[in-house]
């Protein structure tokens, strides 16, 4: 009754862990501002779209699609004062640029920096960011470049090169407008599923490996056994410790790749994206470790607990001969093998 009450208590510990690590999901974000989608207007525009905050089923494209479409029409009604006439057609042409950047769907992604959301002037891809896309129109693709190089994941406020801030003073947009236009982007890492969960069968499996191995050390402790026969324990304590190895050793890897590709019209690329599920691999670590200990202990039990040979078992024999002699008998021994079957 003892060991039931232990095992009870040990499976239900168990299952409890592994169905929070299998279903409790990653944590979001600390604040709605750590999941902005602009710098100067927050999420104004997904608000003004569809009543509420975006939600984790919103997809990143669709927030910019909708971001720079509300900030379109904002920017259209909404003119500086001041403006010379030069300025306002650079704007208005600017304006139609944005919205065929916008209908393109060519955004980039923040690649590399580790903030959930960041601006990113131009991906690893290629692709460049709305500002970008505008400089790229009117200056060249080389000057959108040069921005990049130092500025890559910079806010409009805090791009002070020479070159952007002349080719800004005569866009027609006002700094803080530039900055209202332009998007952060989602981390790459963080718009992949979050991949260090366990999964549920191998939550499962876990758990039931955890409850076997803790249920022989348990009756092997208290110097009780699971069967009346003690052999029959010992032999389930190998198969538990070799099952419990076996599914260790074959979820220690656990690399995703996945891979990007496309063009720009430029160029071509592949992008690789290598992930590690640290939490499945160390889990893994502790099955073979457990099953290592718990097979080598019932092997121990196993060699240390089997009885002696019989005479009839099979093994060595030493066996006495008396051969006459002409000076008399002489007793002589010969070794053999006894095979019993």
């Amino acid at each position: 009754m003892k060991i039931f009450r232990i095992l009870l208590t040990v499976f239900c510990a168990a299952a409890l862990i592994m169905a929070a690590v299998a279903y409790f999901p990653a944590p979001g974000p600390n604040s709605a501002q750590d999941d902005a989608i602009n710098a100067v207007i927050g999420n104004e525009s997904y608000i003004s779209m569809y009543g509420t905050l975006p939600g984790p089923s919103a997809s990143d494209e669709e927030r910019i699609f909708t971001h720079l479409s509300y900030v379109e029409q904002k920017l259209r009604d909404t003119v500086p004062e001041g403006l010379t006439q030069e300025q306002q057609q650079r704007r208005l042409a600017f304006l139609d640029h944005l919205r065929d950047y916008r209908t393109a769907r060519d955004y980039p992604v923040n690649d590399n920096h580790p903030d959930l959301r960041r601006p990113t002037f131009i991906s690893k891809n290629g692709n460049i960011c709305a500002v970008g896309y505008l400089v790229e129109q009117s200056a060249g693709r080389v000057l959108a470049e040069d921005i990049n190089k130092t500025y890559k994941y910079s806010y409009i406020k805090d791009i002070d090169a020479p070159a952007f801030l002349k080719w800004a003073a005569a866009s027609g947009f006002t700094i803080r407008e530039l900055a209202m236009i332009q998007p952060s982007y989602h981390n790459v890492k963080e718009v992949r599923e979050n991949n260090d969960r366990l999964g549920t069968s191998y939550s499962i499996a876990s758990g039931a490996l955890i409850t076997a191995n803790t249920a022989y050390w348990a009756q092997d402790l208290s110097d009780s056994h699971l069967f009346s026969n003690p052999q029959t324990t010992y032999w389930t304590g190998l198969a538990v410790g070799a099952g419990t190895m076996l599914v260790g050793t074959l979820n220690l890897d656990n690399v995703t790749r996945t891979y990007d590709t496309g063009s720009n019209g430029h160029w071509s690329w592949t992008n690789t994206h290598t992930e590690t599920n640290h939490l499945r691999t160390g889990v893994s670590a502790g099955h073979v470790v457990v099953g290592m200990a718990t097979f080598m202990r019932s092997a121990w039990q196993l060699i240390t607990s089997s009885p002696p040979p019989s005479p009839g078992d099979s093994g060595l024999t030493v066996t006495n001969f008396t051969l006459p002699d002409a000076g008399g008998a002489q007793t002589v021994s010969g070794v053999g093998y006894r095979f019993t079957f």
